[in-house]
């Protein structure tokens, strides 16, 4: 499994945030409400289902918003390669 982990900032209360994850072009690709602690203002996403590209982490809670750029990437899978 891929996950971002993103630590967000102006988090000072046990809350629930709206997190959105938004493509290049501005399209929702995931929205998901994940309560915080507070002292605690680290996010876990689950990125499998995402294919490579640019995407943003927009957060909202009481306090504000904040907005995270990130890259998603492929692994590239090498395998042995025998001569014969």
């Amino acid at each position: 499994m891929e996950f971002l982990i993103a630590k967000l900032h102006n988090l000072f209360a046990t809350e629930k945030i709206a997190v959105t994850i938004t493509d290049a072009s501005g399209r929702t690709i995931q929205t998901s409400i994940l309560k915080v602690n507070a002292g605690k203002s680290i996010v876990r996403l689950n990125l499998d289902k995402l294919p490579s590209g640019a995407y943003y982490l927009n957060a909202k809670f009481n306090k504000g918003k904040e907005t995270i750029l990130f890259m998603k990437k492929q692994e590239t899978v090498r395998l042995p390669i025998s001569v014969m």
